[in-house]
Protein backbone atom coordinates (compact mmCIF):
# COMPACT_ATOMS: atom_id res chain seq x y z
CA UNK A 1 0.00 0.00 0.00
CA UNK A 2 1.71 3.73 -0.74
CA UNK A 3 0.40 7.11 0.79
CA UNK A 4 0.80 10.41 -1.10
CA UNK A 5 0.10 13.91 -0.34
CA UNK A 6 0.44 16.44 -2.97
CA UNK A 7 3.72 15.69 -3.88
CA UNK A 8 5.57 13.01 -1.47
CA UNK A 9 5.25 9.41 -1.47
CA UNK A 10 5.25 6.99 1.60
CA UNK A 11 5.48 3.32 1.36
CA UNK A 12 7.00 -0.10 2.33
CA UNK A 13 9.71 -1.52 0.19
CA UNK A 14 11.50 -4.37 0.84
CA UNK A 15 15.39 -5.19 0.41
CA UNK A 16 14.86 -6.87 -3.10
CA UNK A 17 12.09 -6.20 -4.94
CA UNK A 18 10.09 -8.16 -7.36
CA UNK A 19 11.11 -7.45 -11.57
CA UNK A 20 7.61 -6.84 -12.60
CA UNK A 21 5.96 -6.10 -8.86
CA UNK A 22 6.60 -4.28 -5.65
CA UNK A 23 9.88 -2.15 -5.55
CA UNK A 24 12.94 -2.75 -3.60
CA UNK A 25 16.19 -1.00 -1.99
CA UNK A 26 18.47 -3.10 -4.30
CA UNK A 27 18.88 -2.18 -8.29
CA UNK A 28 18.30 1.56 -7.12
CA UNK A 29 21.60 4.43 -7.21
CA UNK A 30 21.56 6.46 -3.91
CA UNK A 31 23.68 9.71 -3.72
CA UNK A 32 24.71 10.71 0.35
CA UNK A 33 25.25 14.38 0.03
CA UNK A 34 27.93 16.31 1.84
CA UNK A 35 25.77 17.67 4.44
CA UNK A 36 25.51 13.88 6.22
CA UNK A 37 27.83 12.99 8.46
CA UNK A 38 29.64 9.65 7.29
CA UNK A 39 29.35 6.07 7.74
CA UNK A 40 29.28 6.03 11.88
CA UNK A 41 27.25 3.05 13.12
CA UNK A 42 29.56 1.26 15.73
CA UNK A 43 30.21 -2.76 16.51
CA UNK A 44 27.08 -2.58 19.42
CA UNK A 45 24.78 -1.15 17.01
CA UNK A 46 25.33 -3.56 14.14
CA UNK A 47 25.35 -6.56 16.63
CA UNK A 48 22.41 -5.27 18.05
CA UNK A 49 20.42 -5.33 14.89
CA UNK A 50 21.73 -8.71 13.85
CA UNK A 51 20.52 -10.25 16.95
CA UNK A 52 17.16 -8.36 16.80
CA UNK A 53 17.02 -9.89 13.62
CA UNK A 54 18.22 -13.45 14.30
CA UNK A 55 15.40 -13.42 17.53
CA UNK A 56 13.03 -12.11 15.07
CA UNK A 57 13.25 -14.50 12.70
CA UNK A 58 13.79 -17.60 14.59
CA UNK A 59 10.60 -16.37 17.12
CA UNK A 60 6.96 -17.44 16.50
CA UNK A 61 4.13 -15.22 16.26
CA UNK A 62 6.06 -12.10 16.79
CA UNK A 63 4.80 -10.08 13.77
CA UNK A 64 4.68 -10.31 10.07
CA UNK A 65 7.43 -8.38 9.34
CA UNK A 66 10.52 -6.56 10.91
CA UNK A 67 9.96 -2.53 9.85
CA UNK A 68 12.88 -0.21 9.84
CA UNK A 69 12.56 3.16 10.36
CA UNK A 70 12.47 5.58 7.69
CA UNK A 71 14.56 5.95 4.71
CA UNK A 72 13.98 9.44 3.59
CA UNK A 73 14.91 10.23 -0.25
CA UNK A 74 14.36 12.91 -3.19
CA UNK A 75 14.99 11.88 -6.70
CA UNK A 76 17.47 13.88 -8.83
CA UNK A 77 16.66 14.04 -11.98
CA UNK A 78 19.30 16.63 -13.22
CA UNK A 79 21.20 15.22 -15.66
CA UNK A 80 23.77 18.20 -14.95
CA UNK A 81 23.86 17.94 -11.40
CA UNK A 82 24.31 14.24 -11.58
CA UNK A 83 27.46 14.77 -13.98
CA UNK A 84 28.84 17.54 -11.37
CA UNK A 85 28.52 15.16 -8.66
CA UNK A 86 30.40 12.82 -10.28
CA UNK A 87 27.64 10.50 -10.24
CA UNK A 88 27.96 6.84 -12.38
CA UNK A 89 25.63 5.95 -15.31
CA UNK A 90 24.29 9.63 -15.19
CA UNK A 91 21.47 8.59 -17.31
CA UNK A 92 19.89 5.93 -14.63
CA UNK A 93 17.80 7.41 -11.55
CA UNK A 94 19.28 8.57 -8.63
CA UNK A 95 17.87 9.22 -4.95
CA UNK A 96 19.83 11.78 -2.77
CA UNK A 97 19.64 10.51 0.64
CA UNK A 98 18.29 12.59 3.11
CA UNK A 99 17.84 10.64 6.39
CA UNK A 100 18.80 6.88 6.57
CA UNK A 101 22.15 6.54 5.66
CA UNK A 102 23.78 4.32 8.33
CA UNK A 103 20.96 1.57 7.58
CA UNK A 104 21.35 1.64 4.35
CA UNK A 105 25.12 1.19 4.10
CA UNK A 106 24.73 -1.68 6.87
CA UNK A 107 22.01 -3.16 4.76
CA UNK A 108 24.68 -2.96 1.70
CA UNK A 109 27.09 -4.55 3.79
CA UNK A 110 24.96 -7.52 4.75
CA UNK A 111 24.06 -7.96 0.80
CA UNK A 112 28.12 -7.52 0.16
CA UNK A 113 29.20 -10.37 2.33
CA UNK A 114 26.32 -13.05 1.15
CA UNK A 115 27.72 -12.14 -2.73
CA UNK A 116 30.60 -13.52 -1.43
CA UNK A 117 29.61 -16.06 0.78
CA UNK A 118 27.30 -17.10 -2.52
CA UNK A 119 28.22 -17.30 -5.73
CA UNK A 120 24.52 -17.62 -6.41
CA UNK A 121 23.42 -13.89 -4.80
CA UNK A 122 23.83 -11.00 -6.59
CA UNK A 123 21.45 -8.49 -4.38
CA UNK A 124 23.31 -4.77 -4.42
CA UNK A 125 22.70 -1.09 -5.09
CA UNK A 126 25.01 1.70 -5.83
CA UNK A 127 25.58 3.86 -3.06
CA UNK A 128 27.67 7.50 -4.13
CA UNK A 129 28.76 9.60 -1.35
CA UNK A 130 29.71 13.20 -1.98
CA UNK A 131 32.32 13.76 0.56
CA UNK A 132 34.38 10.59 -0.42
CA UNK A 133 33.73 9.37 -4.18
CA UNK A 134 35.72 6.72 -3.89
CA UNK A 135 34.03 5.08 -1.41
CA UNK A 136 31.13 3.79 -2.87
CA UNK A 137 33.87 1.33 -4.44
CA UNK A 138 35.14 0.35 -1.47
CA UNK A 139 32.14 -2.47 -1.68
CA UNK A 140 33.91 -4.09 -4.72
CA UNK A 141 37.04 -4.67 -3.05
CA UNK A 142 35.91 -6.30 0.18
CA UNK A 143 37.01 -9.78 -0.26
CA UNK A 144 37.06 -12.95 2.44
CA UNK A 145 40.06 -15.53 2.99
CA UNK A 146 39.15 -18.91 4.89
CA UNK A 147 42.08 -20.10 7.35
CA UNK A 148 43.05 -23.61 7.97
CA UNK A 149 40.04 -23.91 10.13
CA UNK A 150 37.51 -22.58 7.61
CA UNK A 151 37.07 -19.30 9.41
CA UNK A 152 36.59 -16.19 6.94
CA UNK A 153 38.22 -12.81 7.46
CA UNK A 154 37.89 -9.66 5.95
CA UNK A 155 40.08 -7.91 4.25
CA UNK A 156 40.37 -4.76 1.55
CA UNK A 157 41.72 -5.86 -2.34
CA UNK A 158 44.19 -3.75 -3.14
CA UNK A 159 43.97 -0.74 -0.08
CA UNK A 160 47.44 -0.39 1.07
CA UNK A 161 47.10 2.95 2.57
CA UNK A 162 45.81 3.77 5.55
CA UNK A 163 41.78 4.12 6.03
CA UNK A 164 40.21 6.68 6.17
CA UNK A 165 37.56 7.30 8.72
CA UNK A 166 34.59 6.02 6.62
CA UNK A 167 36.51 3.21 5.04
CA UNK A 168 37.32 2.32 8.41
CA UNK A 169 33.48 1.58 9.99
CA UNK A 170 32.70 0.07 6.95
CA UNK A 171 35.39 -2.31 7.67
CA UNK A 172 34.80 -2.96 10.82
CA UNK A 173 30.99 -3.38 10.29
CA UNK A 174 32.07 -5.98 7.73
CA UNK A 175 33.96 -7.76 10.10
CA UNK A 176 31.37 -7.44 12.91
CA UNK A 177 28.37 -9.34 10.80
CA UNK A 178 31.03 -11.81 9.75
CA UNK A 179 32.11 -12.37 13.48
CA UNK A 180 28.61 -12.53 14.84
CA UNK A 181 27.53 -15.84 12.33
CA UNK A 182 30.92 -17.49 12.65
CA UNK A 183 30.81 -17.14 16.82
CA UNK A 184 27.41 -18.11 16.95
CA UNK A 185 26.58 -15.25 19.28
CA UNK A 186 23.21 -16.64 19.14
CA UNK A 187 22.60 -20.57 19.56
CA UNK A 188 22.01 -22.03 15.84
CA UNK A 189 22.89 -18.70 14.53
CA UNK A 190 25.96 -20.06 12.22
CA UNK A 191 27.13 -19.13 9.02
CA UNK A 192 25.26 -21.75 7.29
CA UNK A 193 22.11 -19.85 8.45
CA UNK A 194 23.45 -16.81 7.46
CA UNK A 195 23.59 -17.77 3.77
CA UNK A 196 20.14 -19.93 4.53
CA UNK A 197 17.39 -18.43 6.17
CA UNK A 198 18.56 -15.21 7.36
CA UNK A 199 19.19 -14.03 4.40
CA UNK A 200 16.20 -15.71 3.09
CA UNK A 201 14.10 -13.79 5.23
CA UNK A 202 16.37 -10.48 5.15
CA UNK A 203 15.35 -10.32 1.63
CA UNK A 204 12.11 -11.96 1.31
CA UNK A 205 9.55 -10.16 -0.75
CA UNK A 206 6.47 -8.06 0.52
CA UNK A 207 4.39 -10.12 -1.69
CA UNK A 208 5.57 -13.39 -0.76
CA UNK A 209 4.69 -15.35 2.26
CA UNK A 210 6.48 -15.46 5.31
CA UNK A 211 8.71 -13.29 7.35
CA UNK A 212 10.46 -9.90 5.98
CA UNK A 213 11.93 -6.87 6.30
CA UNK A 214 10.36 -4.01 5.40
CA UNK A 215 11.81 -0.20 5.24
CA UNK A 216 9.56 2.94 5.61
CA UNK A 217 10.53 4.48 2.35
CA UNK A 218 9.73 8.08 2.33
CA UNK A 219 10.28 10.05 -0.80
CA UNK A 220 10.30 13.88 -1.09
CA UNK A 221 8.60 14.64 -4.48
CA UNK A 222 8.40 18.72 -4.88
CA UNK A 223 10.35 20.60 -7.22
CA UNK A 224 11.88 23.43 -4.88
CA UNK A 225 16.12 22.31 -5.47
CA UNK A 226 16.58 23.41 -1.67
CA UNK A 227 13.95 21.88 -0.02
CA UNK A 228 16.06 18.04 0.43
CA UNK A 229 18.85 19.90 2.76
CA UNK A 230 16.31 21.95 4.29
CA UNK A 231 14.29 18.82 5.55
CA UNK A 232 17.78 17.27 6.44
CA UNK A 233 18.43 20.12 8.82
CA UNK A 234 15.17 20.72 9.84
CA UNK A 235 14.78 16.60 11.19
CA UNK A 236 18.42 16.86 13.14
CA UNK A 237 17.49 20.29 14.86
CA UNK A 238 14.22 18.07 15.99
CA UNK A 239 12.20 21.12 14.79
CA UNK A 240 10.40 18.18 12.53
CA UNK A 241 10.11 14.57 14.21
CA UNK A 242 8.90 11.96 12.18
CA UNK A 243 6.27 10.03 14.55
CA UNK A 244 6.77 6.10 12.84
CA UNK A 245 3.32 5.09 14.76
CA UNK A 246 1.57 7.71 12.66
CA UNK A 247 3.48 7.01 9.74
CA UNK A 248 2.87 3.36 9.88
CA UNK A 249 -0.54 3.74 11.00
CA UNK A 250 -1.50 5.90 8.26
CA UNK A 251 0.15 3.11 6.17
CA UNK A 252 -2.38 0.08 7.50
CA UNK A 253 -5.11 2.19 8.35
CA UNK A 254 -7.23 0.03 5.79
CA UNK A 255 -8.74 -1.66 9.27
CA UNK A 256 -5.81 -4.60 8.87
CA UNK A 257 -3.18 -3.53 11.46
CA UNK A 258 -2.22 -3.49 14.83
CA UNK A 259 1.13 -1.52 15.93
CA UNK A 260 2.48 -1.13 18.83
CA UNK A 261 5.99 1.03 19.04
CA UNK A 262 9.34 -0.06 21.36
CA UNK A 263 9.08 2.91 23.23
CA UNK A 264 5.59 1.89 24.57
CA UNK A 265 6.08 -1.34 26.06
CA UNK A 266 9.49 -2.87 27.53
CA UNK A 267 11.53 -4.50 25.19
CA UNK A 268 10.20 -8.44 25.45
CA UNK A 269 7.05 -7.86 27.11
CA UNK A 270 4.34 -10.21 25.39
CA UNK A 271 0.93 -8.80 24.36
CA UNK A 272 -2.02 -10.90 23.63
CA UNK A 273 -2.24 -9.23 20.05
CA UNK A 274 1.41 -8.26 18.81
CA UNK A 275 3.49 -11.15 20.31
CA UNK A 276 6.83 -10.39 21.44
CA UNK A 277 7.76 -6.94 20.48
CA UNK A 278 11.42 -6.74 19.04
CA UNK A 279 13.41 -3.43 18.42
CA UNK A 280 17.25 -2.65 17.19
CA UNK A 281 17.51 0.86 19.87
CA UNK A 282 14.56 2.00 18.77
CA UNK A 283 15.31 2.06 14.86
CA UNK A 284 12.53 -0.59 14.04
CA UNK A 285 9.45 -2.25 14.95
CA UNK A 286 7.45 -5.53 14.71
CA UNK A 287 4.03 -5.61 13.13
CA UNK A 288 1.39 -8.63 12.48
CA UNK A 289 -1.58 -8.34 10.39
CA UNK A 290 -4.55 -8.23 12.42
CA UNK A 291 -7.61 -6.09 13.25
CA UNK A 292 -7.16 -2.37 15.03
CA UNK A 293 -9.40 -2.79 18.30
CA UNK A 294 -11.59 0.26 18.63
CA UNK A 295 -10.00 2.13 15.99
Amino acid sequence: MKLSDSSNILTLRSIVGAPSGPEGLCGKNYFIPAYQRGYRWGEGQVRQLLKDLTEYFNGENNGDFYCLQPIVVKKTDDLEAKKRYGLAHPEEPWYEVIDGQQRLTTILIILTLENLLDDDSDDSFRIHYETRPELGKLFGKISLEKDEDKRHTVNLNGCQERLDIDSYHILQAAKTVLDFFQNEEIPGAHKKYFKGSFYENFTRRADVEGKSVQVIWYELRDNDASSAAELFKRLNDKSIKLNNAELIRALFLSESAHYEPETELPKGRKTSTTGRLRSSSSTAHILRTGTLPGQ
